[in-house]
């Protein structure tokens, strides 16, 4: 939509001026309306600068100047036509809710404008603006947390190592059974029995973070998933020397 500042100033303002010098003319009071009219022509005439000023504001893109000058002529000379303008210049501000207002003062007070249809389409454009500036920011997608699934990794690691440690203790409990003597074969199973330990215990703690850590990662997957309770989890860890195996439902 154009904007009519960018008409002559001065013809436009000196038409304000006219007009208003005979607005307010009643019949039977010639003498009085003689009078007034100067008054009014001349209170147009010295805002002629501020309308030429609001205009060249309003071209450059200095909107709060423009408002100011518009504001000024509007005091001593009203018209429909400034709060056209108005509007326009509280649009380029991003005032949209004063920029609307202006826009229906200037609807009001111009009920047959022959540009009607096309500043209601403009307050329409306006108001939907304004309700998607209004509306609250989306909050942000929540986002599952790594944590659990670092601590099952984990967890896994711990259990594969306890394998291998149970791997190298099943090889010296055989060692410890095809030793030649009996100091060999004492040394070979200690160093079994201590290795099956170590190999049980990473199983143990391995074993619980996997499932720790799984457990908390599906809940919590299930949790952004709706509002729906989380299923519960039915698990049990089997441990025994150099296996061990997981039964479980979730």
């Amino acid at each position: 939509m154009p904007s009519r500042l960018g008409r002559a100033g001065g013809a436009t303002c000196l038409a304000l001026a006219l007009s208003l010098g005979t607005a307010h003319a009643e019949p039977g009071q010639g003498k009085k309306t003689g009078q007034e009219e100067p008054i009014a022509q001349d209170a147009c005439e010295r805002v002629k600068a501020d309308f030429e000023a609001g205009g060249k504001f309003f071209n450059d893109g200095e909107f709060e100047q423009a408002i100011a000058a518009l504001e000024r002529v509007k005091a001593a000379c009203p018209s429909p036509l400034l709060d056209y303008n108005l509007a326009r210049a509280y649009e380029g501000l991003g005032d949209l809710e004063a920029a609307i207002a202006a826009y229906r003062r200037y609807l009001d007070a111009s009920p047959t404008a022959d540009d009607r249809g096309g500043v209601q389409k403009r307050i329409a454009t306006l108001e939907q603006q304004l309700a998607r500036r209004s509306a609250p920011p989306p909050s942000p997608a929540e986002t599952p947390t790594p944590i659990p699934w670092i601590i099952g990794g984990v967890g896994l690691a711990a259990m594969g190592a306890g394998l291998g440690v149970g791997v190298v203790a099943k090889s010296h409990e055989d060692d410890a059974h095809d030793a030649a003597d009996h100091q060999s074969s004492t040394q070979a199973l200690s160093t079994a029995e201590d290795l099956a330990a170590a190999s049980n215990a990473l199983l143990v703690i391995g074993g619980l973070m996997l499932v720790a850590g799984t457990s908390w990662g599906v809940v919590d997957l299930l949790s952004l998933g709706g509002d729906e309770e989380p299923a519960t989890s039915n698990l049990s860890l089997r441990v025994g020397l150099g296996q061990v195996s997981l039964a479980g439902r979730f």
